[in-house]
């Protein structure tokens, strides 16, 4: 399990609710986003998910290792 998904699921690191900005590794956050995608549970997905927010959020994550910066989350 991706350590993203892991720290949501057991709220903590980003997902503590005190967390603003919080640095997550753009390795870990498309390992997220690939297991989302080929997820075999079809309830959980919709075609938003595969023709929009994937496609995007998997841009804007290579793009921030491409140019060596780092990814933040803020809830």
């Amino acid at each position: 399990m991706p350590e993203f998904v892991r720290q949501n699921n057991e709220c903590t690191g980003w997902q503590d609710i005190s967390a603003q900005c919080t640095e997550i590794d753009a390795d870990d956050f498309l390992l997220t986003l690939e297991s989302i995608k080929n997820c075999s549970r079809k309830e959980y997905l919709y075609d938003d998910f595969e023709n929009y927010y994937y496609p995007v959020f998997k841009k804007f994550a290579e793009e921030v290792m491409k140019k060596g910066q780092k990814l933040y989350i803020d809830i």
